[in-house]
This record gives C-alpha cells, structure tokens and sequence, in this order.
C-alpha cells in the first residue's frame, strides 16, 4: 500500500425514508419548545429545571467520557459533536478545543444553542438529518 492510500473502504448507505428524518426533527424541536433543558438532562426538575446545574453537568458528562476512554482534548484539536442539542457539551469542548462544530437533527434545539452559545468563537453549529 502506498504512504498517501487510504484503507477505509467505502460503505453502503442506507437511505432512510425522508419521512423519518422528518418526525426525528419534529419531534426534537417540539421537545426543545416543550423544556429543552429537561430533555436534554432528564435528571432535572421537569417544573423547575435548574439552569445553573444544567450547564455544570455538561462538564461533568464530558469529563466522565474522557476519563472511561483515557482521551483528552488538546487546544489545536477540532472536535465534532453530534447530537449537541442547545450546547451543554459544546461549551466545555470549545472551552479546551480550537474548533467545535455541533450537529443536531433539531433547527430548533440548534436555535437556543446558537442563543446560549453565541459568545463563543470557536463554534458551528449544523444542522443534520440525523442519519448520516
């Protein structure tokens, strides 16, 4: 094999019925207008989320991740999230990383992100079908 010949192979992809992408959207996004924070960290009060141990857990389920898998995340890094919903992982990655981009399935879930988010540099924010 030479230096520069890749040896990923391509894969077959399954489309998946454009109505499903649909309802996985919809869904979401009724879900992140309903109480995005409690459906993003069910461990909350639904009635009373509380914001501030909503965004301290982001750090906590973060640092969790990296020490089962004995990763860390350097500052020239880029890092992708999927499923970043309105950003509670996002901001401690972009706090560690030099670029972080956020897929979410939801337009909605990706609204409040970019709202609770928008001080940070470092971020995009994208918006997938939540298949691939």
């Amino acid at each position: 094999m030479r230096e520069n010949e890749s040896t990923v192979r391509p894969t077959t992809r399954h489309s998946e019925p454009a109505n499903a992408s649909r309802e996985m959207r919809d869904f979401w996004d009724a879900k992140a207008r309903e109480n995005a924070l409690y459906f993003v960290n069910n461990e909350l009060d639904f009635s009373d989320p509380d914001e501030a141990r909503f965004w301290a857990s982001g750090l906590e389920v973060l640092e969790t991740l990296l020490g089962l898998f004995d990763l860390s995340i350097r500052p020239t890094d880029r890092v992708v999230e999927i499923g970043c919903g309105v950003g509670r992982i996002t901001r401690p990655l972009a706090q560690r990383a030099n670029q972080v981009t956020g897929v979410d399935v939801s337009p909605e879930m990706l609204r409040q992100c970019e709202s609770a988010l928008g001080d940070l540099r470092n971020v995009e924010l994208i918006r997938g079908n939540g298949y691939d």
